[in-house]
């Protein structure tokens, strides 16, 4: 049998409805994939599951009010039945969608026991052994899936041996094998731009996006992967690998380019985890948008790293179409984010990049995690007090989530401070507490997330709300 065929899929998603907002963003991930493998011959089809069904949801859970939406699975099924695919990979970033990814799985193999399944993302990576647990499972992509994803078409078309291919979990006489991810591609300037193509790009811009969005006409863009800190509560490592590395500053303003002159996109929403964190190819992209007179807005959907900032660099970025910034501040107390945290911030150095910011007329939020193992309640009302403190439009309250694949699930197995008697993969939220240690309960941590966020944003919006920010240029 020939393996020609490949779909993959991005699931529905799951949400808090009373607290989390129905969002849509472009799978960059599997649109990566797609152009990769479809570069190397085969063909491939795209189905984010999430913006072709947007207005369809369906009620998990009446008292916690959890929602899904996104394509019923008897769509998905008949989807799956129309394309007749020989391989159905289905994405899995967030381990509270593991069980829609099953439900994918099980459904595909419902139609036919020969098509071959696979999942990758976050979550498989980090618990492989379990995730093979589902019988209806054939293969895991571990990390970074572009080689790995190919090599595997190659062994199931016999050109390959299954054990040399880099990053892979699978079954073997009953027994799970896990051949982790060693190698990563270091030239991303080789890798093809993400398979827009393949999905329905115009649907993107009917819907609510992650983040801000002040234009209809928005595109998703990466252009590095990996990030220079070691957050413990980030799994971005795991999945990327220990190197930071970028696609040339010239390489991405050529992509911007063409989604200017393709899609006529207006606005940029970067998905990198750490944009800034080489400052010489910052200044190259940021003042290549300016001389290319581009005309663009951007924004970072994950945030920005202020460690990474100078004034001077806010000014190009102003520039260049910078509208709204998310800061990664994360604790009020420089102990935290020393000892616990690990991250590289200098809390000294927030507020008057903070102020600089906002002379520049940027549009902010401010983001903060609470209730590591090991922070004190002292240590949290720090962070509470800090947060009420800076001059932002909006903050931002998280709690600490164990999530697998990250230092901080470790620790907390390795502490036993989880929740024992009834933790699940399916409550990790971060706005639910998994945590319990001498110094606050879960039900502690939930009640001074909800009291100190709306406390804060509503003394922002009586000192006169979000700044109307000064837009960089105008359309005509």
């Amino acid at each position: 049998m020939n393996y020609e065929k490949i779909l993959l899929i991005e699931p529905p998603m799951n949400i808090l409805k009373s607290i989390e907002g129905k969002r849509v963003g472009l799978p960059i991930g599997i649109a990566y994939l797609g152009s990769y493998l479809r570069e190397k011959g085969y063909d491939v089809f795209l189905l984010d599951a999430i913006v072709e069904g947007f207005e369809h949801e369906t009620l998990l859970n009446r008292e916690n009010n959890i929602v899904r939406f996104g394509l019923s699975f008897e769509s998905i099924s008949e989807k799956i039945k129309e394309l007749k695919p020989d391989v159905v990979g289905v994405s899995s970033k967030f381990t509270p969608q593991w069980d829609n990814v099953k439900e994918i799985l099980e459904l595909t193999k419902g139609i036919s026991q020969d098509i071959i399944t696979v999942v990758g993302g976050a979550h498989p990576m980090a618990e492989p052994v379990k995730s093979l647990s589902c019988s209806c499972l054939d293969y895991v992509i571990l990390g970074e899936g572009e080689d790995s994803l190919f090599n595997l078409m190659e062994y199931l078309n016999e050109r390959y041996k299954i054990e040399d291919i880099d990053g892979i979990a699978y079954r073997r006489n009953g027994d799970v094998v896990v051949q982790q991810k060693q190698h990563f591609i270091l030239d991303l300037d080789s890798l093809p731009y993400p398979a827009r193509d393949l999905l329905h790009i115009e649907k993107y811009y009917k819907f609510p996006a992650h983040g801000d969005k002040i234009t209809e006409r928005y595109a998703s863009l990466l252009s590095s992967r990996g990030c220079i800190a070691n957050c413990i509560f980030c799994s971005v490592r795991n999945l990327w690998g220990k190197d930071f590395r970028m696609r040339s500053a010239s390489n991405v303003l050529d992509e911007i380019t063409l989604l200017t002159e393709k899609y006529e996109i207006k606005e940029i929403h970067f998905e990198d985890d750490n944009l800034t964190a080489n400052k010489k190819r910052a200044y190259e992209i940021f003042n290549g948008i300016i001389e290319r007179n581009l005309n663009i807005y951007w924004c970072l959907a994950n945030g920005i790293a202020l460690y990474t900032l100078n004034e001077d660099l806010l000014e190009v970025m102003k520039k260049s179409g910078c509208y709204s910034l998310g800061l990664a501040i994360e604790s009020g107390s420089q102990e935290v984010l020393n000892k616990i945290i690990k991250k590289p911030l200098n809390l000294k150095k927030v507020k008057p990049l903070i102020k600089k910011i906002k002379e520049l007329q940027i549009r902010t939020s401010a983001f903060f995690i609470i209730g590591f193992p090991g922070e004190t309640k002292e240590q949290i009302y720090q962070t509470l007090n800090f947060a009420s403190e800076i001059e932002v439009n909006y903050v931002v309250f998280y709690i600490a989530t164990p999530f697998p694949g990250t230092q901080l699930y470790e620790i907390a197995l390795r502490e036993n401070v989880l929740i024992s008697d009834n933790f699940d993969f399916s409550d990790l939220r971060w706005s639910k507490g998994n945590i319990i240690t001498k110094e606050f309960t879960p039900e502690e941590l939930e009640k001074i997330r909800v009291e100190y966020w709306q406390k804060i944003n509503k003394i922002i919006h009586m000192k006169g709300g979000p700044i109307k920010e000064n837009l960089p240029h105008d359309y005509d």
